[in-house]
């Protein structure tokens, strides 16, 4: 186990923060569109999360859930 989280802290540390900075960024101003398959795209965000999670960064179920709801395109309107 410490093998990976020494690989991912390598990775990320200098020039890899603004790769850190990138994932927060796709997390929370994504936005979900019709043109492809929903399920895609949660598996997107789900593995962006996933990296920050690994790396030290918290998110609690409630937020990640708050989160997908206003990322839902409009046709997905009575989920919200």
């Amino acid at each position: 186990m410490s093998e990976v989280w020494n690989y991912l802290e390598n990775f990320y540390q200098g020039k890899g923060q603004y790769k850190v900075a990138q994932l927060f960024v796709d997390v929370f101003k994504e936005h979900f569109i019709n043109t492809i398959l929903i399920e895609e795209q949660l598996t997107d965000i789900s593995k962006k999360v996933h990296k920050l999670k690994n790396l030290g960064y918290e998110f609690k179920d409630t937020m990640i859930t708050m989160l997908i709801m206003v990322l839902l395109p409009d046709s997905y309107a009575l989920l919200r």
